[in-house]
């Protein structure tokens, strides 16, 4: 993706899919552009880890080269 790179919390797999309120436990994040109306979702595989979920998924946000959460 090109231009700013978007991050979101989501519950769902599609863009109308409920924001999830955490982050480090959140089920999906959607990665999105404002420049183009494609989405990429992906499981958020550190949800379900007994210690370091937000680290882990502060982790794939920097390898997706996320811009904004």
């Amino acid at each position: 993706m090109s231009g700013l790179n978007i991050c979101i919390t989501s519950t769902g797999t599609e863009m109308d899919s409920q924001l999830d309120p955490r982050f480090g436990r959140c089920e999906w994040v959607i990665f999105t552009s404002l420049d183009c109306g494609s989405f990429e979702t992906v499981r958020n595989d550190g949800r379900d880890s007994a210690n370091g979920a937000g680290i882990q998924a502060a982790q794939l946000l920097i390898d997706r080269g996320v811009d904004m959460l």
